[in-house]
């Protein structure tokens, strides 16, 4: 058989093309970005009143070159994270003359404490503290990307804990390591492989949370009397499961924080910068509809219950045209002890674990998209699709 000399070397030039291209991709100049330091969302120059416990964090130095401890810490860390797609400036801010002042920043958005007896001797504490990794343009104070990160720490005691006690689970949580979380080291694996590209891709947000009437039944009076606190605790959940699972930036649900488009920073070193936010062209509305629970089995030792949620997840293209506009549900199985005072607090840390569940596995199922998991989360029998056409919205923005 003679050798077709027109496809050979057809075939040797598409190789050498695609040799090009990798030598062009390995040898691209990373992105240069400043790191600018530790900041707060808020609209107060005194921030003491929303994060309580971080700004006591922010507030303490090191001995022997009076810096904030935390920024040392933090300094550190980012010196040495290796991400081929950026090259991270230390030691100085973002330069307002250079013609790519692109900054990154730690932000908190929020920080909850919440402490309920359970039982004569049984106290629970849980710990939410969420941030951003925000990446703005120094020069045009422009919010560029955002890609939200948190931690949750859940611990129980014999005793009632105190002030000294709840400040240094925070200080474990920052500078140490509790239950497997630490805070900074979330946030530096949220740099691990972002990518900013140029152009401007669609901006997602969590935009609303509704909170329908059964949602209201099984819960505790402390989250029931603050419903905007549950709220942002179901936005920025949603937001960090969105970005970690799918590899894109998610604009923090800051109500009360963003003012005609506005964002207030304030930075431990007394800085204070208000970055333009971008227009959100891809909204998320979550509508957590209700909880219920079921016992499964009872026995001397204690009983076993199911804890249902059920919420419905809606998309809007850039149109406002609906992508995805369907209820999913999950359960999740606890085991009570016998004896234990039936208590809605005893109750709800299980709704949010089944509820935080349901977030994870369904931002995943946007590219998954396993027909065993959705047959048994929904009855819409086009989710598939609706989740497909999701996954090929959100590819513009992932890194």
């Amino acid at each position: 058989m003679g050798l077709n000399f027109r496809k050979f070397y057809g075939s040797i030039f598409v190789i050498f093309l695609f040799h090009l291209m990798l030598v062009s991709a390995v040898w691209a100049n990373p992105q240069k970005m400043y790191y600018a330091g530790f900041a707060f969302i808020s609209d107060y120059a005194d921030i003491g009143h929303e994060y309580p416990h971080s700004k006591i964090i922010s507030e303490i130095t090191n001995p022997s070159n009076g810096r904030p401890e935390i920024e040392a810490v933090l300094t550190d860390k980012v010196r040495k994270l290796s991400n081929p797609n950026i090259e991270f400036v230390i030691d100085e801010l973002g330069d307002p003359k250079s013609a790519n002042a692109l900054s990154l920043a730690m932000v908190v958005d929020w920080e909850d404490v919440c402490v309920e007896q359970l039982d004569a001797n049984v106290y629970k504490i849980v710990i939410n503290l969420h941030g951003q990794a925000l990446v703005f343009d120094f020069q045009s104070k422009k919010i560029v990307a955002t890609y939200p990160f948190g931690v949750r720490f859940n611990d129980a005691q014999n005793s009632k804990p105190d002030e000294d006690h709840i400040q240094n689970l925070f200080y474990q949580l920052y500078f140490g390591s509790i239950g497997n979380s630490n805070f900074l080291d979330e946030f530096i694996a949220r740099l691990q492989n972002i990518n900013i590209k140029e152009g401007d891709d669609p901006h997602l947000k969590v935009t609303e949370v509704m909170l329908g009437n059964q949602s209201f039944n099984l819960m505790p009076a402390k989250v029931k009397n603050n419903p905007e606190a549950y709220k942002k605790f179901v936005a920025l959940q949603f937001g960090s499961f969105l970005a970690a699972n799918q590899g894109v930036s998610v604009l923090p649900y800051t109500p009360g924080h963003a003012i005609k488009g506005k964002m207030a920073l304030r930075f431990d070193s007394g800085t204070a910068i208000d970055l333009e936010a971008p227009k959100v062209e891809i909204p998320i509305i979550i509508t957590v509809r209700g909880f219920k629970k079921v016992k499964l089995d009872e026995n001397h030792t204690g009983a076993s219950w199911a804890y249902g949620c059920f919420i419905n997840f809606k998309v809007l293209n850039p149109f406002g045209n609906p992508v995805i506009d369907t209820k999913f549900k999950n359960a999740a199985v606890k085991i009570i002890p016998a004896g234990t005072e039936m208590k809605p607090e005893v109750h709800w840390s299980a709704f949010e674990e089944s509820l935080l569940k349901l977030f994870h596995d369904l931002t995943q199922q946007i590219t998954e998209r396993s027909s065993s998991w959705i047959s048994k989360r929904t009855k819409d029998k086009d989710a598939i699709s609706k989740l497909k056409e999701l996954d090929d919205l959100l590819k513009k923005n992932r890194s």
